[in-house]
């Protein structure tokens, strides 16, 4: 009787902490997917920043100040004030850049993630689809807990 008593508590008490693992385990997974949402929302308003108020502002909202550009033909641009004066020759009145998200995944923390997906470069006046291609954006949470982007790169071309 009494080694079956010590039995049920041990299986009772395996049974306690199998439960409290597995609600812990469901909560941190509701929480990542929470915060996947989150970051795969921040970029869908970047792109929407980039269509209605141009491509260089929505860039420097969203640029931490110690971001990279990787740009093809050219040497990676490293902190705003190598950016700024990069996006100094561009002209946001010929051409929307525009871009979707597919996917967000985030670190184990949730303070860093990266978001990838595809983008198009149309012109203003006509409409006229003039370039396509791929990107990923590496994001971290700055000191206020918004997302900021501190890497981004993109592929040209993609077949449609």
């Amino acid at each position: 009787m009494k080694q079956q008593i010590i039995i049920h508590c041990f299986s009772l008490a395996a049974t306690v902490l199998l439960i409290t693992f597995l609600a812990a385990a469901c909560g941190r997974k509701q929480i990542q997917q929470k915060a996947e949402k989150e970051l795969f929302s921040t970029d869908s308003l970047f792109s929407r920043l980039s269509i209605e108020q141009g491509m260089k502002k929505a860039f420097l909202e969203y640029l931490d100040s110690s971001a990279v550009l990787i740009r093809q033909n050219r040497m990676p641009i490293e902190g705003l004030p190598s950016i700024r004066h990069y996006f100094a020759g561009f002209s946001d009145t010929t051409f929307n850049l525009t871009w979707k998200p597919l996917k967000a995944r985030l670190s184990s923390e949730n303070t860093m993630g990266f978001t990838y997906g595809i983008y198009e470069i149309t012109e203003k006046t006509t409409g006229k689809l003039t370039g396509t291609g791929t990107y990923v954006t590496i994001w971290q949470k700055d000191a206020n807990r918004k997302w900021k982007a501190v890497f981004d790169t993109g592929n040209e071309g993609l077949g449609k």
